[in-house]
């Protein structure tokens, strides 16, 4: 897992900033990256098509972080570059 961790890390990188870089939106508290716990009471990591329109609604509305690999705009069913992000988010957390 640590290999796939190292291989999949620019992905990472590139699809999650929506998620992982510092922000003030969807948090409780303070400034940084939203929580895992918070993504997932949402529902947005539910391989549904509920919980991808709710997982690319996080990222891109009202959400002060680049969305970054998550498309923006009208959800999509089966966008590939949605989908990826989901799955990197629901393997690595």
């Amino acid at each position: 897992m640590e290999r796939e961790f190292e291989r999949d890390l620019p992905e990472i990188k590139s699809y999650l900033m929506a998620f992982t870089t510092p922000g003030f939106k969807h948090r409780e508290t303070g400034k940084g990256p939203m929580s895992l716990a918070y993504i997932r009471g949402k529902g947005a990591l539910e391989k549904s098509r509920g919980g991808l329109a709710t997982f690319q609604q996080l990222a891109t509305s009202d959400n002060d972080r680049p969305h970054g690999g998550v498309p923006k705009g009208t959800y999509v069913t089966g966008t590939e570059d949605l989908n990826k992000a989901a799955d990197l988010l629901r393997k690595y957390g």
